[in-house]
């Protein structure tokens, strides 16, 4: 079976903390934000922003 998809180029993207340790300055929002939504896990989607 051989499949063939056309790419389609994208415009770059900033990511929310450009750098390493970035997420300190907004820890305080993001455990708010967490908080404040009833949940029974929690996924590290940036894996530290790697």
């Amino acid at each position: 079976m051989v499949m063939t998809h056309e790419l389609t180029p994208v415009a770059p993207c900033n990511p929310p903390a450009p750098y390493i340790g970035g997420k300190k300055l907004l820890a305080k929002n993001l455990a708010a934000r967490i908080a404040a939504v009833p949940h029974t896990a929690y996924a590290e989607a940036f894996v530290g922003t790697a």
